[in-house]
């Protein structure tokens, strides 16, 4: 069976606009896990991932990172 590969973006879950990021705690850690294993479930293993800058939609243009995972499976 061939390799297949995937992309996807982990975007954590934030209060809003102006809000206070606290960074990699306890909270993002976990939406993280369930991330990957979501995908983990359907036999998907993360390969790689890195960090992007983005425009945040709705906040005025500010920037903001995704985390951008690749996953694959085979």
């Amino acid at each position: 069976m061939a390799v297949e590969y995937k992309v996807k973006n982990f975007i954590p879950k934030v209060s809003g606009c102006g809000a206070k990021d606290n960074g990699w705690d306890q909270e993002r850690c976990l939406q993280y896990e369930a991330f990957l294993n979501q995908h983990a479930q359907d036999g998907w293993q993360l390969h790689s991932s890195e960090f992007r800058t983005t425009t945040v939609a709705g906040c005025g243009g500010d920037k903001g990172a995704v985390l951008v995972c690749v996953f694959e499976r085979g």
